[in-house]
């Protein structure tokens, strides 16, 4: 009798320890930390698409205005945000998320003091630091709240990539005024 009731006690504290854990991915009690997003694939394959519409015009005789579009576009073709198969995202990459989405945004607050734009380029330039500042903010909400459901992480790592995915909109502006 009690080793049935130390049997079912330790029986209870693992089952909700991986409920949870199944709940709470990013939690202090987690071991992994990571949750796995599936992107959707029509807004992939389109993102893809106005990504190589904006990279297809090198005619761009101003200097300045294609680094800045160069640039962007390098941070935005990566493999995390174009992919439209399942990515497992863990706390590692949300800091090299973040890290590149600072030097992102520093890269563009460099060229918004470049005399060589007109008010309305460093208007783009000027939402796309907003956007980065978003995201970056976004990140450090999830780094730093651990309680976040599973649900609530995937719906703020979509909301990310849905604000990058947006930014081609301004880049296409910019390289297509």
């Amino acid at each position: 009798m009690k080793m049935s009731k130390i049997v079912i006690a330790l029986t209870s504290i693992i089952l909700l320890y991986i409920l949870f854990v199944w709940f709470f991915p990013f939690s202090y009690f987690s071991v992994y930390k990571n949750i796995a997003i599936k992107p959707d694939p029509v807004s992939s394959e389109e993102y893809r698409k106005d990504l190589k519409k904006v990279t297809s015009d090198d005619k761009n005789e101003n200097a300045t205005k294609k680094a800045v579009i160069d640039r962007h576009v390098e941070f935005l073709s990566q493999k995390k945000f174009t992919s439209s198969e399942k990515l497992n995202v863990n706390k590692n990459d949300l800091v090299d998320l973040r890290m590149s989405v600072n030097r992102n945004k520093m890269h563009l607050i460099e060229l918004l003091f470049d005399a060589n734009l007109s008010d309305s380029e460093k208007e783009f330039l000027t939402n796309l630091v907003e956007d980065d500042e978003k995201i970056e903010s976004e990140i450090d909400s999830i780094m730093e709240t651990p309680f976040y459901t599973r649900s609530e992480l995937r719906n703020s790592i979509k909301g990310i990539h849905e604000v990058i995915r947006n930014q081609i909109y301004s880049l296409e502006e910019l390289a297509h005024p």
